[in-house]
């Protein structure tokens, strides 16, 4: 199972806090709790094993749904303004050219680091 540390979540969570609605009722869950509660559901895939099992989370199914459209709807715009792709035909030939020369690669024009990680289906 991946495990995200300690430090990549707080980095996580102060990214995130800016762009998520403050709760407004004392019973709302917190920001923090919304994003923990949502990457613990990407990790399980399954929104009812959460509100169902874990004692520790304290959020209903209706606040679970929400908060995760909340997050993942401002980590996909996060990721927009971080990740850019090369519109310019001929910046995009220079760059083919140098991942060819460099790594004998031909055709490249970028590369995404990442984890693989298999997802069940429900």
């Amino acid at each position: 199972m991946l495990r995200l540390t300690k430090d990549l979540v707080y980095e996580l969570l102060e990214i995130l806090t800016p762009f998520i609605q403050q709760p407004r009722r004392a019973s709302a869950p917190l920001i923090t709790t919304k994003v923990l509660a949502t990457l613990r559901f990407y990790a399980s895939g399954s929104h009812q094993e959460i509100t169902g099992s874990n004692h520790f989370v304290g959020i209903s199914q209706a606040s679970m749904s929400r908060a995760i459209k909340e997050v993942t709807l401002n980590q996909t715009q996060i990721l927009a303004s971080k990740v850019s792709f090369l519109k310019d035909p001929e910046e995009q030939e220079a760059l083919r050219r140098r991942f060819h020369s460099i790594y004998n690669f031909p055709g490249i024009v970028g590369i995404v680091d990442c984890t693989h990680v298999a997802i069940a289906s429900p």
